[in-house]
């Protein structure tokens, strides 16, 4: 009367196999359910069954009013006609077949329970300077939240709650404003590489292989298949997708890579794999006319941990450079995982520009903030608030706490960042006022992004940015903003 037709860590599919749904389907239903203080979904398929009585109907209430964690999935129109002329459409969870239940946030949720994520959050950014001069590149604000925050939201969509970061450059920022994780509903491990002398915080960052190392030796963080993630990338992968087919390879090591253009290859790590999603070779930034394939890693993985033995005991090992070849020249089973997904590399000051202006156009719909719409494409975060003499035209976002004066003049796309102002008087442009600016009276902005203490052309800014002066008339937020609130911005004196 029951089969097993799909047994994964987080669900189980059941198709019943009676014709007839009667009420002796209970016992059977019950033997299949998972305990209460499971977090395994059970769905049960009715495909196979032709007509379900009134008995059998209250079988499957009966059940689902006794766990939680059950569901059903593709019950003929017959079966479904009974199910809605009894209301019982939106009292069951009710799939049309495992294909859409798979995509279901209640089921989605579960999917990597238990699963451990490594934010690696080291690096310095040093191509989107000036912008990370006061702060850590996960810390960058995508519509007002910081990139690594968009990054532990998707985790969320699997349930991936486990998660370890290895705070570096400016570090205290990432856990100052993190902490436990809880806020996020994550609980966050953090494997500092720094420490604090008096008020300085020096940096030691030893290398993206070896601090994966160190997690393991100091703290036993690794005990079945783990992600590893950069700090400052956007996506939306499909992470139960890439490890239900690293489980299924049977792989030490999965990378998911993207194919990018063949005029681009000098930017990232190139990979060429077999038919079979085998890693073949590695190329590192390779020359348009050298490279192998377009077939890009994203610097996204999934590990075993027996891979964890095999890291060199070398200062500095990096993943991409010694880790990786080392396994395959090794013989490691290396796989990739290749799909279609968003992967949002913020590289320089006009990726950070242009990702923060399509959001704000509709686009890349995954990435979600939580300002009031107040005008089609103008945006109010908590605290924001724009004159009603301002002249503001165009797509706008004000994250918490910025102001628009009376006066002042904003043609879209324009980002106020956190405690920012536009006085009156002042004109701003296609730009971004990172937190704690003041434009004051007579500011002319216009294609730029600034703060008090530099400013630069976003649109030629690929690499770091070499001129940023400060633009006259625009300072830092150290005076009374509106409402008679004092603004103080907050600086982490580093050790140099």
């Amino acid at each position: 009367m029951f089969s097993l037709i799909n047994n994964l860590p987080h669900l189980q599919i059941v198709q019943i196999t009676t014709r007839q749904l009667r009420s002796d389907a209970v016992a059977g239903m019950q033997r299949w359910c998972p305990p209460k203080s499971s977090t395994k979904i059970t769905l049960f398929d009715l495909s196979g069954v032709g007509n379900a009585s009134e008995s059998g109907i209250s079988a499957m209430i009966f059940i689902a009013q006794g766990n939680a964690n059950v569901g059903f999935l593709g019950a003929n129109h017959s079966v479904q006609r009974k199910l809605v002329k009894l209301g019982l459409d939106k009292e069951l969870r009710l799939f049309s077949d495992a294909k859409e239940a798979l995509e279901n946030p209640w089921v989605k949720r579960r999917r990597l329970k238990g699963t451990k994520a490594v934010v690696l959050a080291a690096g310095k950014g040093s191509r989107c300077a000036p912008l990370t001069f006061n702060m850590p590149k996960p810390m960058l604000p995508i519509l007002g939240r910081p990139i690594i925050e968009h990054l532990l939201e998707h985790f969320g969509r699997f349930g991936l709650e486990d998660v370890v970061i290895n705070p570096v450059y400016l570090g205290p920022q990432i856990i100052q404003h993190l902490k436990c994780g809880a806020a996020f509903g994550k609980h966050i491990q953090y494997a500092n590489e720094g420490h604090f002398k008096g008020e300085l915080w020096w940096d030691n960052a030893i290398g993206s292989a070896s601090s994966l190392l160190k997690m393991h030796q100091e703290n036993a963080a690794f005990f079945d298949d783990f992600f590893v993630f950069c700090g400052d990338a956007l996506i939306d992968l499909n992470l139960a997708e890439m490890m239900e087919q690293h489980k299924r390879s049977g792989a030490a090591v999965t990378i998911a890579a993207q194919r990018v253009d063949p005029t681009c290859v000098e930017k990232f790590g190139i990979i060429d794999c077999n038919s079979l999603d085998q890693i073949t070779a590695f190329q590192e930034k390779p020359k348009i006319s050298e490279a192998i394939s377009n077939l890009a890693n994203t610097g996204i993985y999934i590990f075993n941990p027996s891979i964890l033995d095999k890291i060199p005991l070398i200062q500095a090992c990096d993943i991409g450079t010694h880790l990786l070849p080392k396994l395959l020249a090794e013989g490691v089973d290396l796989n990739v995982y290749q799909s279609t997904f968003t992967w949002l590399d913020v590289g320089c000051g006009k990726d950070f520009f242009d990702t923060n202006h399509k959001i704000l156009d509709g686009g890349y719909k995954f990435i979600k903030h939580s300002a009031k719409e107040f005008s089609p494409g103008q945006f109010l975060s908590e605290g924001a608030e724009i004159n009603s003499k301002a002249k503001v035209s165009g797509p706008v976002f004000l994250a918490e706490n910025a102001y628009v004066d009376a006066g002042a003049t904003i043609n879209g796309p324009v980002f106020l960042g956190p405690n920012s102002i536009a006085e009156k008087g002042s004109f701003i442009k296609n730009s971004l006022l990172f937190q704690n600016t003041r434009a004051h009276s007579g500011a002319f902005v216009d294609g730029m992004i600034t703060d008090g203490n530099w400013a630069f052309a976003h649109a030629f800014a690929t690499a770091a940015a070499l001129n940023v002066s400060p633009l006259d008339y625009v300072s830092s937020t150290t005076g009374i903003a509106k409402d008679g609130q004092q603004i103080e911005p907050v600086k982490l004196r580093i050790a140099s």
